[in-house]
């Protein structure tokens, strides 16, 4: 059905985000289905897998109809693949709010923060191969993997020289000069 977008979504939100699709596309002066669509944001394709779009009636799961040709990499549960598009949605999230990727809560040392960006690319790259095997096996052939695995490495990164002494932060928290 060309118009899906208009029936499918069940919480506000993702109402929201097809007006808002809606609306920019008139801006546009583009309203076919593929203007729509594209401008849907990556958060409602990810929602789009949320427990609301699985109900429990037999005939009403959407996904009951389509998880094969939406993730043919994969035998994993509609819950479980949620689980992991929420958890990218979050990095990207992070990623165009110019927040570090590598950042948890706390401090790390580098080899902790290489780690968890590491795991994330591979999280990544795992739920890309969900979607597209073909996809996968096209970035791996390229090197793309493989050059993210020399940048991404506690051996290529240097400390980055400080320019004040140690007691220079607490004089200029304090106000007060030459405070040692």
């Amino acid at each position: 059905k060309p118009d899906w977008y208009l029936t499918v979504p069940v919480s506000n939100d993702s109402k929201r985000q097809v007006a808002f699709a809606l609306t920019e596309a008139a801006k546009d002066g583009k309203t076919t289905h593929d203007d729509i669509v594209c401008r849907l944001m990556f958060g409602f394709w990810v929602f789009m897998a949320h427990k609301d779009y699985r109900p429990s009636g037999i005939g009403e799961n959407l996904w009951q109809f389509i998880k094969a040709d939406v993730f043919p990499g994969t035998t994993q549960s509609i819950s479980s693949i949620f689980d992991e598009l929420q958890a990218i949605n979050k990095i990207r999230n992070r990623l165009f709010h110019h927040e570090p990727l590598w950042k948890a809560s706390g401090r790390q040392d580098m080899a902790a923060a290489v780690a968890r960006t590491r795991t994330q690319y591979q999280r990544i790259l795992k739920v890309l191969g969900w979607i597209s095997p073909e996809k996968l096996i096209l970035i791996n052939g390229l090197g793309i993997t493989a050059k993210f695995d020399r940048a991404c490495n506690v051996i290529n990164f240097k400390p980055t020289p400080i320019a004040v002494s140690a007691a220079a932060p607490a004089a200029a928290v304090s106000g007060v000069q030459g405070a040692a």
